[in-house]
This record gives structure tokens, C-alpha cells and sequence, in this order.
């Protein structure tokens, strides 16, 4: 972008008369002869190659230039300077140049062709040109964060926003164009100025002191007051972020910063309980829960079931082969009948008489009985017959 405002201005300066161009090394001294008229030229100064945006200076038939940048021009007592390409990094430095006299009348210079001034700015970087001789401010005051969108201050006037090849004409009658808009943290901006009058006599008033006091904006920057009327400087313009929302740990939610390139805010802190641990009657541990930090409660133990290994009367548990009302307690755990003699059996409690005999129910207390009778009959037998 820079070569190409550079060969614009050339031609420029070629329809306005035979341009002379030529390199120099810092130090060294020629004689040129332009549009009838002889000049002295002597490259006084080249900057470091450390920096960034190197600059250079001449003198003129003893007229010294004012510290030129490439692409930057300074006019001069009937002639004008053009720097094309400036070389710190050899051994001495080196200045490429193009040089022309411009129309004199009885020695005295005419009014050039507009004088053109291209440069880059970093976001809130202030620069001093002149333009024929008139003193100019440019200040970059709002570089967009991701959109290629500016705001200037061109001495103490606001531009609109303005995005790359567009272009404002100041009250002052200077022409701001945009060439190229580079968003970042801080943003860059290129730009060339033209001042548009006819006059040599300046076009904005002298500068005026204002006081050094600064206002907040409402995204936390500053800005301060800026001439003529020393007003307060704009405020950059807010930048609109998405609406969605982040959720934190703590439940809250955060939004985006515009202060920020749109990053979330950051979550809340959430403040901590001790760590100590608390054994649980399961043997378990629980620990201290947020907000109130007590215990976290401990699992509830339900006590073991038992099962009943028998039959079960209400809440009571009655072992195998207990008898209640005629009924005893099966193996099947359920109550059953007990059962008459000469039924099958295997247990005594099976039995009403209780006595089991060879797998059968028997009533042994009966059969004594029958005997005991046998018995006596017999006895009365034998002492019938023995007297």
C-alpha cells in the first residue's frame, strides 16, 4: 500500500515538473540542476536500523527538511523532496529520493501542486504534518476490535466511522483517506492526507492549550480534550457482543466482556470448606459441603432383614414342629392338621397323639391300655383255675 501512494505522489510530481531521482548515503553531498535552477543537497541523517519506521533528514541550499519518513515529502524553498525507500541497515545508510525545483517567481516559490502525506498510526498514536507549510494533528481515536472501522481527530475535528477506501474532507479543508484498516489489540490504520485550499494562509486556527484532564468511558478507557473548543475527545463505540452465557460452578452465569475481544467473564470465586473427613457409621466418609460447611449427612443403614426359619405368627417366629390348636409347623413353613393314627408320618408332631411309630401315627397310651386289660383277663384266668 505504501509503493503505491508512493508512485502515486510521483506522478504527481512528474506533470508538476522534471523530477530527479537518486540514492544517497548519510553524509554524502550533490549538486543538482532542476527546473533552471541549481540545488545543494546533503543527506544529514538517517535513523537506526533498530527502528521501526525509519526516518531520514536533507538539507537544501543550506534549508534543512523536517524528519521524512518513506513515502513523506517536505517542500522546500522553490523545490520539493520525496522520500522513496530509506536504508538503515547498510554500512552507512542510504536514501532513495526524487527531487524536483518548483515554479519561482523573482526567486520566491509559487503555490504547488496539493501536498500529499501518507502514514500508519497505532490506535490513539498522535502525529504532527505539514501541508504547505500548515500544521496538522492526526490521531487515530477508535481503532475496531475485528471490524475494519476507524474514528480520526484531524486537528481536534471527528471523522464518522469510516471503513478502508473511504474518504472525509475535515472543516479544514484536509482530505483523510483510508487504505487499510488492521484490527487488533492495538489496531493499525494507513491512511493519506490532502490539503484541499487554494490559500497559503492556514485554514484552522492556532492551537489551543487545553487543560489536561481526562473523562472515563463507559467501556473503563479515557479520553481528553481536544481543540478547538476543547471539548472532551469520543468515547470509543461500545462493542456488541453474542447474548449467550456461560454457567459456572457455583450455578451463576457470566456474559461476554467487550472489553475483552468478547471473551466470558470470569466465574465468581467460590470459597472453599475445610477438607476433613467424617467416618460414617458404615464405615464410609462424607465431607464438608458449601455454604454451610457442615458434614454432608451420612447414608442411611437399613437393618438386615432376617428371614424366618419357621413359620411366622404375627411378629413372632415359631420354630419347625411347633403345635398350637391341633395345627404344628411344616417344613414348608406354613401350619397343617396334625394327623389321626394309621396315617404316614415322620415326625411325632405330625401325629395328634404325637408318636410317630414305624412312619405311622400310633396312640401307644391305647395300645398299653388294651394290654393292660389282656393282661388282667389272663390273671383272672389262671386264678380261676388255681383258686
Amino acid at each position: 500500500m505504501k509503493k503505491l501512494m508512493i508512485i502515486f505522489l510521483c506522478v504527481i510530481l512528474a506533470q508538476t515538473s522534471l523530477a530527479i531521482e537518486d540514492t544517497m548515503s548519510e553524509g554524502e553531498t550533490n549538486v543538482y540542476t532542476s527546473n533552471g535552477m541549481e540545488f545543494e543537497l546533503t543527506l544529514i541523517f538517517v535513523s537506526d536500523p533498530a527502528v521501526e519506521d525509519p526516518e531520514c533528514k536533507f538539507t537544501v541550499n543550506g534549508e534543512v527538511t523536517r524528519s521524512l519518513s518513506e513515502g513523506q515529502y517536505d517542500m522546500l524553498h522553490c523545490a520539493k523532496i520525496v522520500i522513496l525507500d530509506i536504508d538503515p541497515s547498510s554500512r552507512e545508510g542510504k536514501v532513495t529520493f526524487e527531487f524536483f525545483g518548483t515554479e519561482c517567481v523573482d526567486g520566491l516559490p509559487v503555490q504547488p501542486a496539493p501536498h500529499y502525506i501518507s502514514s500508519e498510526f497505532e490506535e490513539g498514536e498522535l502525529k504532527v504534518f505539514w501541508l504547505d507549510g500548515i500544521e496538522v494533528e492526526a490521531n487515530p481515536a477508535y481503532i475496531h476490535d475485528t471490524r475494519k472501522e476507524a474514528k480520526f481527530l484531524l486537528n481536534g475535528h471527528a471523522s464518522p466511522t469510516l471503513e478502508e477506501r473511504e474518504q472525509w474532507v475535515s472543516p479544514d479543508d484536509i482530505m483523510l483517506t483510508i487504505f487499510d484498516i488492521m484490527p487488533g489489540d492495538p489496531g493499525r490504520v494507513e491512511i493519506s492526507l490532502q490539503w484541499l485550499t487554494d490559500s497559503n494562509e492556514p485554514v484552522n486556527p492556532p492551537p489551543v492549550a487545553c487543560t489536561a484532564d481526562a473523562k472515563m468511558c463507559p467501556d473503563g478507557s479515557f479520553v481528553g480534550r481536544v481543540g478547538p473548543d476543547c471539548d472532551w475527545a469520543p468515547c470509543p463505540e461500545p462493542v456488541a457482543c453474542d447474548a449467550d452465557a456461560k454457567l459456572c460452578p457455583d450455578g451463576t452465569s457470566v456474559g461476554r466482556d467487550p472489553d475483552n475481544n468478547c471473551a466470558f467473564r470470569p466465574c465468581p470465586d467460590v470459597p472453599g470448606c475445610t477438607e476433613e473427613m467424617k467416618q460414617c457409621p458404615d464405615g464410609s466418609f462424607v465431607a464438608r459441603i458449601w455454604p454451610s460447611c457442615e458434614f454432608e449427612a451420612c447414608p442411611v443403614v437399613e437393618p438386615p432383614v432376617q428371614e424366618c426359619d419357621g413359620c411366622e405368627q404375627g411378629e413372632r417366629c415359631l420354630p419347625y414342629g411347633t403345635r398350637i390348636d391341633g395345627s404344628y409347623c411344616s417344613i414348608d413353613g406354613s401350619f397343617t392338621g396334625q394327623k389321626s393314627d394309621a396315617s404316614s408320618c415322620q415326625n411325632d408332631y405330625e401325629c395328634a397323639s404325637n408318636q410317630c411309630y414305624n412312619a405311622e401315627c400310633k396312640s401307644l397310651d391305647k395300645d398299653i391300655e388294651e394290654s393292660k386289660g389282656m393282661l388282667q383277663k389272663l390273671l383272672g384266668w389262671f386264678r380261676g383255675i388255681f383258686g
